[in-house]
């Protein structure tokens, strides 16, 4: 069982993700008796939505101090406690609410219809990471509010299994936050719960593209094994769960492939090395960031850094450090964690005997040679 500081240290620092990921964790624990921590997990929630309603130091709005803004977070509040509730019929209400009530809402939602083109960002990171990589576009940058509608109206009309209306919103929280792969992650399941699985593939390696953090990759590694356990390849499928679980230990996903795999398939090796990296150079999958894209969440971390953002700070080294396995974001860490004088710790995130937390894993996962697991003959791991 996982402790609370497991639970907080594995959150993304996106908003809305983070909300979802710890409704999901209240419900299980609360299924599975462990009241106690799913109360923690909840004043924790609800703690977060009262941090940013209506912050100007976190999300940017369409206008300063506007009423609407204050009108959107209480409401954002009230649609939390009905997910919390597993409302989620509730939380659709107070959705269509917000359209109705809060008017930046409305007018961007008629813009967006109209074929006008703007941003929206819930991720800070997503925003600079897009602002860097499409310099040249002169688009407007609206608050995070309209992206966070609209990824909530996708996932409650995923909830409520209006398969649907899940694609309409998802659609185009992408198209307003291009850089979503929590979006594309969401489609990949909407199509993979209507039987489509060529668009849920299509999905998933779009989220490939996008992603950014060590999460982001398991999340897609772990589908395409399900994909390939689906297509009755089952060493392959065996390799893109392993990986899914080297990048986070803690995906369910990747477990359940796992057992359906070995269940079905008990006497299964992971596909050679060869046969693994054919597979992924023929579908452009990376499986990493590219160094342009490390480059400019090397200079994020270092400018929250020294605004004493530490906590952005060491969330962007330990994702790279995850993706690369480089010293100098190890080393990162532990400056950072001293600078904290201790207060946060990043155990929770590695285990090497230095007790900073470095995993310590053999494998190559910025290229996806991987090393360990991978039934080479040649495999040193």
């Amino acid at each position: 069982m996982k402790s609370y500081e497991d639970f907080i240290n594995e959150l993304t620092g996106d908003y809305v993700e983070d909300l979802n990921a710890i409704s999901d964790a209240v419900r299980d624990l609360t299924a599975q008796g462990e009241h106690e921590l799913a109360d923690q997990l909840l004043k924790y929630g609800q703690g977060m939505i009262a941090e940013h309603k209506g912050s100007d130091g976190d999300f940017r709005s369409v206008e300063e101090n506007n009423k609407d803004v204050e009108k959107f977070y209480t409401l954002l509040d009230a649609i939390f406690a009905k997910v919390l509730d597993e409302d989620f019929e509730g939380a659709d209400e107070f959705l269509n609410r917000m359209e109705e009530e809060v008017d930046f809402i409305s007018v961007s939602l008629d813009a967006l219809e109209q074929g006008e083109s703007f941003r929206s960002f819930q991720s800070m990171t997503e925003e600079i990471l897009y602002r860097v990589e499409n310099n040249g576009e002169r688009v407007p940058i609206l608050g995070p509010e309209t992206e966070i509608w609209l990824s909530l109206k996708g996932g409650m009309a995923l909830e409520l299994k209006h398969y649907d209306d899940a694609i309409f919103y998802l659609e185009r929280a992408i198209k307003v936050n291009p850089m979503s792969t929590a979006n594309r992650l969401g489609l990949s399941k909407v199509y993979r719960m209507k039987e489509d699985m060529a668009r849920a593939k299509e999905y998933n390696r779009e989220a490939f593209l996008s992603a950014y953090r060590a999460a982001d990759f398991s999340n897609c590694f772990s589908n395409e094994g399900y994909f390939l356990y689906k297509e009755n390849r089952p060493a392959l499928a065996l390799s893109c769960s392993m990986i899914a679980k080297e990048y986070d230990e803690e995906n369910d996903e990747a477990d359940g492939n796992l057992m359906i795999i070995g269940s079905r398939f008990p006497d299964v090796e992971p596909a050679s090395k060869k046969e693994f990296t054919d597979y992924l150079k023929e579908r452009k999958i990376t499986g990493t960031i590219s160094a342009e894209r490390a480059t400019t969440l090397e200079r994020l971390a270092e400018k929250a850094e020294d605004e004493g953002n530490f906590e952005l700070a060491m969330d962007i080294y330990i994702n790279l450090e995850a993706l690369f396995r480089d010293d100098k974001y190890h080393g990162k860490l532990h400056e950072i964690a001293h600078m904290m004088g201790g207060e946060h710790d990043h155990d929770h995130h590695h285990d090497h005997d230095c007790g900073c937390g470095h995993h310590g894993h053999d494998h190559d996962c910025s290229g996806h040679d991987h090393d360990c697991g991978c039934g080479d003959d040649e495999c040193s791991c």
